[in-house]
């Protein structure tokens, strides 16, 4: 019988162990020794015990059924080689619609956040950017990369103005939504880091880090690519 990593699940190796993010259920977890040897096993493409393929599969890790995860599921990603942040300063005018924009957005996006599974929130976005945007063709990128400096900036600037704390994930979903308006095509990447265990999410696109700095994001290792 053919078994898939369960929609809405994917996880990353961090050190000697795998971690796990359920985006329906909120939350980062591991598996017992026994069963991650298993799971390894199976994505190794090895032979593993039957009953311990059942467990991962009653633990909502495996499915019977083919993946549909789509942009949903681990998948690798261009690795970040600079960041809008520590680039010189990008000029972009703020303007009473940006502000208007960015605060909207975010007050949208933390309302969702606060009322939604992390996979409808994610979707939305998704959507969102699609309706909006393609992929960058390969041609394009630098110019691309140009405007991506320069509208994330203008986000940042505005999002001063809005009266709500920050955080990773409300700041780089909302992000990617304004980004999407101007026809800017980006990415949530989501990272953990060890030893403590902490979890982090930054937006990037085109090999470019639009919301943190290359040494932060290289201090996390990615587990889910939206």
């Amino acid at each position: 019988m053919q078994y898939s990593l369960r929609n809405g699940v994917s996880y990353c190796r961090v050190d000697d162990y795998v971690v796990f993010l359920d985006v329906d259920h909120d939350r980062y977890f591991r598996l017992p020794t026994t069963l991650e040897h298993a799971f390894l096993a199976q994505i190794d493409g090895k032979e593993c015990p039957k009953n311990d393929i059942e467990r991962l599969v009653d633990s909502g890790v495996l499915t019977h059924l083919p993946s549909t995860s789509g942009h949903m599921s681990s998948w690798s990603f261009e690795d970040p080689s600079s960041s809008a942040l520590e680039q010189a300063p990008t000029v972009g005018k703020l303007t009473p619609g940006a502000l208007l924009e960015t605060a909207s957005t975010v007050l949208l996006t933390r309302w969702q956040l606060r009322t939604r599974t992390l996979r409808h929130v994610l979707a939305t976005m998704l959507s969102f950017r699609d309706r909006y945007t393609t992929p960058t063709a390969s041609e394009a990128i630098p110019v691309v990369r140009q405007r991506l400096a320069s509208v994330s900036a203008v986000f940042r600037r505005a999002r001063l103005y809005v009266p709500i704390d920050t955080s990773c994930l409300l700041d780089s979903v909302a992000m990617v939504k304004f980004l999407a308006r101007q026809g800017l095509y980006a990415h949530v990447v989501f990272g953990i880091a060890s030893d403590p265990f902490s979890a982090h999410c930054w937006v990037q696109a085109e090999g470019l880090v639009l919301n943190d700095t290359i040494g932060n994001v290289k201090l996390h290792t990615p587990i889910l690519v939206v």
